[in-house]
């Protein structure tokens, strides 16, 4: 009742009607951020950068992925870093963030070698900064 009262007060002022306000993304002040998801199946991917939060980054990287593959997940979620996503042949994923591209994809790549991957392959890498 006092939301209805506050808002029919709102509305006889002048003021626009909170639905028809355009709803804005709220970003964190210093941050960009990306997402890569990942198809074991398919080895499918999508990826996504300088996102102003991660949310948004999450959902392209999965709308993205999902168009060939019904199984992506989101692998990683990063934030002003760089990100690699790294398979080997028996579709074991493994991850790893930095602040450089070559860093990240180095652990990517160590993580699947230390745990005893075969053919380990950087499939996909993204940077938000």
């Amino acid at each position: 009742m006092r939301v209805t009262t506050a808002l029919a007060a709102l509305l006889v002022a002048g003021l626009p009607a909170l639905d028809s306000a355009p709803v804005m993304a709220r970003s964190e002040p210093g941050h960009v951020y990306g997402a890569i998801a990942y198809s074991k199946s398919t080895g499918a991917f999508g990826f996504s950068y300088e996102f102003p939060n991660s949310e948004e980054a999450n959902e392209l990287a999965l709308s993205k992925c999902s168009q060939n593959a019904q199984d992506c997940y989101v692998v990683i979620s990063f934030s002003n870093l760089c990100a690699s996503v790294v398979a080997d042949s028996r579709r074991e994923v493994y991850w790893g963030h930095a602040a450089s591209r070559g860093e990240a994809q180095r652990q990517a790549m160590s993580a699947c070698r230390n745990d005893g991957g075969v053919d380990c392959d950087v499939k996909v890498w993204a940077c938000s900064m």
